[in-house]
């Protein structure tokens, strides 16, 4: 089994230039989301992390399947911070008219700039066979295909998976992690 980090604090961890890291959209939203909480511990271990490692130049990678999820997921999480407070309609069809979706929009176009700025872009590379064998291992995992395309992806490319899902405990990856579920879980695939 990869070893598994978990960062209890700020710092904690000390990345290496050689290594590649690959963030997935959870750790992007703590970071980038829209109603992100800058007090909390979860941002300010990630946003270290990543500041460290850009400080050092090491490498985080990106591919469009965690930005797709990144603004399909920024876009909703506002949507419905606005529904919880009176300030948008109920229906998502009918909120992607308003000028407040427009706004938000813009705003999710800056933080794109800023994530895809400091990363480096990763096109998916793998056969439609690989697909049917992943569709296979999911179907006996309870987790999301893309963290199952996320697994292999950094299999494939030996990157450290920096995540904060709890149910992404890959055995044959190392993974970072600021949720103490990873450290604690057996289910290891």
């Amino acid at each position: 089994m990869k070893q598994r980090i978990i960062i209890r604090n700020p710092g904690e961890y000390i990345p290496q230039k050689a290594e590649r890291f690959f963030f997935d959209t959870s750790v992007w939203l703590y970071m980038y989301g829209p109603t992100l909480d800058v007090r909390s511990k979860e941002t300010k271990i990630y946003s270290r992390l990543f500041k460290d490692i850009l400080q050092l130049e090491g490498q985080i990678v990106i591919d469009y399947l965690v930005v797709a999820e990144f603004i399909n997921r920024y876009l909703h999480d506002y949507h419905k911070f606005l529904k919880e407070n009176n300030g948008a309609p109920e229906r998502w069809k009918q909120f992607r008219r308003t000028a407040e979706y427009r706004e938000c929009v813009k705003g999710l176009a800056d933080e794109l700039y800023h994530i895809l700025d400091a990363c480096q872009k990763l096109q998916l590379q793998f056969e439609m066979a690989d697909l049917s064998n992943w569709t296979d291992e999911f179907a006996g995992m309870e987790i999301d295909f893309n963290d199952v395309i996320y697994w292999k992806t950094c299999a494939q490319h030996e990157m450290i998976f920096v995540t904060h899902d709890g149910d992404c405990n890959f055995g044959d990856i190392q993974i970072i992690s600021a949720n103490p579920k990873l450290g604690r879980s057996t289910q290891v695939r």
